[in-house]
C-alpha cells in the first residue's frame, strides 16, 4: 500500500501552521495537482514593461546592467517566490510598486530599471482571484502565495518552483503583497531574463519622503542607458527626449506616475 494522501484542505491547514516540512509539502502538492487544468497568459515580444528598483549607494553608480538584475545564487535569501540560493528576477509592473517592493525610505537613493521582454513571455498566475476560486489546489496556491507571513515564504517558494516547473513557462504573475494588492508583480526565471528580457534605462533618484499611504516624492538625479558590453552609461542629468528635426512632435502621455512619449505614427519614444 502506497502513502496515504492528505486532501488539499489538510494540507493546506498543516503549510498555515507550519506543521509540515517544506519538501513533503511540495511533494504531495505535486500529487494533489495531477490532471489539474490552468490557463496562463502569454505576453509578445515588446508587449510588457516591468520596473525593478534597488536601493543604491548616495557616491556611486551601478556599473552594469548585472548590478541590476537578479542576484548571484550565493547573495539569494529564501524570498515569496524562491528558495535560498534559486535566484529569480522580481519586478513590477509599475514605478510606484517598486518602490513599495524595495521598501524604498525616505532620504535613500535608489535606482529604478526599465525592461522590456525581447520574445514571447508566458506567465502562470497567482493570487489573482478574490477568493482563490473554486479548486481545492487553487486554493492552496491563493492562500499560501498571498500570505503577509514571511515564514511562509519556506511554503510559498515551493508553490512558486512547483508552477514554474516546465520549459515554456517563463514566470509567475501576482498582486503585489506590499502594496496591498493594487498592482502586479512578476517573479522571472533566469534563463528567461539572460534571453528574453532587455533593460531599457535605469534612473537614480533620491526619495525625498514618503507618505503612510506609501505615496512617494522622489527627484531624478542621473540617468543612464546601456551599452553593447553590458555597461552603463551614465548621463549625469535627467531623462529627456530629443527631436532631430524641425516640426517633429511628440505626444505625451501620463502613466500616473510619469509620462511616456509617442511620436506621431503612435510609437513609443524612448527616453535618452
Amino acid at each position: 500500500m502506497g502513502k496515504h494522501l492528505r486532501s488539499a484542505t489538510e494540507l493546506l491547514r498543516l503549510a498555515l501552521c507550519n506543521a509540515i516540512s517544506s519538501e513533503e509539502f511540495e511533494q504531495e502538492l505535486w500529487a494533489l495537482s495531477k490532471g489539474h487544468e490552468r490557463v496562463a497568459r502569454k505576453y509578445k515580444s515588446g508587449d510588457v514593461r516591468i520596473y525593478r528598483t534597488r536601493a543604491w549607494r548616495e557616491m556611486e553608480r551601478p556599473k552594469s546592467v548585472a548590478d541590476l538584475s537578479y542576484p548571484p545564487k550565493y547573495a539569494t535569501p529564501l524570498n515569496r517566490a524562491n528558495l535560498e540560493g534559486e535566484p529569480v528576477f522580481y519586478a513590477s509592473a509599475g514605478i510606484p510598486p517598486s518602490f513599495v517592493e524595495c521598501r524604498s525610505e525616505k532620504g535613500q537613493h535608489v535606482v529604478c530599471s526599465e525592461w522590456r521582454n525581447t520574445i514571447d513571455l508566458i506567465l502562470q498566475e497567482v493570487g489573482l482571484s478574490a477568493d482563490g476560486g473554486t479548486s481545492s489546489v487553487e486554493r492552496i496556491y491563493h492562500e499560501i502565495f498571498r500570505s503577509t507571513d514571511p515564514a511562509m515564504y519556506r511554503f510559498s517558494a515551493r508553490v512558486a518552483r512547483h508552477l514554474l516547473s516546465g520549459d515554456p513557462i517563463s514566470g509567475l504573475l501576482y498582486p503585489s503583497i506590499a502594496a496591498q494588492n493594487a498592482s502586479h508583480n512578476v517573479a522571472l526565471r533566469t534563463r528567461f531574463v539572460d534571453t528574453g528580457l532587455r533593460i531599457v534605462n535605469a534612473s537614480l533618484y533620491y526619495v525625498k519622503n514618503v507618505t503612510a499611504s506609501l505615496q512617494y516624492e522622489i527627484e531624478e538625479m542621473d540617468f543612464a542607458l546601456p551599452d553593447h558590453d553590458g555597461s552603463l552609461n551614465w548621463k549625469g542629468r535627467r531623462r529627456q527626449w530629443v527631436l532631430r528635426k524641425q516640426g517633429d512632435q511628440l505626444k505625451m502621455v501620463s502613466t500616473g506616475w510619469s509620462w511616456d512619449a509617442y511620436d506621431v505614427s503612435g510609437a513609443l519614444v524612448d527616453p535618452e
